[in-house]
């Protein structure tokens, strides 16, 4: 699918572009997260957004913003990542390392187990389909260790030390609890 051409495209984003660009020109060095409910949506529309910018002269203030940020979605989360930022070898071999794919599991005693064994800050089990009984349980597990659970339902399971928001798979009983609220 091709990036719109359209004015419009632009101008449905721009107040966002708008404070990207104020939070440039604040000195601002972080990178940013925008939190969203469609994240892959909002990213698409940054996008857009500025290959608009990229054809049109008057938009062309925004154009900074592809040369200093590079936009990527991450679970409910849109991050505009500095381009400049000084990446160190080593973070991204821990953070590499820190992703463990462990196909053997294959219940909620296994998954504990290697949760145990490997303290990975993320842990997918492929091979694992559970019901809402046995993921409760492995719920109970999981909390008091400060894990989250995404039920990827025929794709398996992943455990992150992260909240990955409303991904995060909560017994059904706890979620009734909220709605009462």
């Amino acid at each position: 699918m091709s990036y719109s051409r359209n004015k419009n495209a632009l101008k449905r984003i721009q107040k966002l572009l708008d404070s990207l660009l104020a939070h440039l020109d604040n000195g601002n060095t972080d990178d940013i997260v925008l939190v969203s409910t469609e994240p892959i949506k909002l990213a698409y529309q940054i996008h857009e957004g500025l290959k608009v910018a990229d054809i049109y002269p008057e938009y062309a203030k925004y154009r900074k913003l592809i040369e200093v940020y590079k936009f990527k979605t991450k679970y409910d989360k849109v991050i505009a990542e500095r381009r400049d930022k000084i990446v160190e070898a080593k973070t991204i071999l821990n953070q590499q390392l820190s992703k463990m794919v462990v196909e053997e599991a294959i219940d909620v005693m296994s998954i504990i187990g290697a949760a145990t064994k490997h303290k990975a800050n993320e842990l997918y089990f492929p091979n694992v389909t559970l019901d809402n009984s046995k993921l409760d349980k492995l719920y109970e597990w999981c909390k008091p260790a400060g894990l989250f659970i995404i039920n990827n339902q025929d794709l398996g399971i992943t455990l992150t030390k992260s909240d990955p928001g409303e991904l995060r798979y909560e017994p059904t009983r706890l979620s009734a609890d909220k709605d009462r609220s």
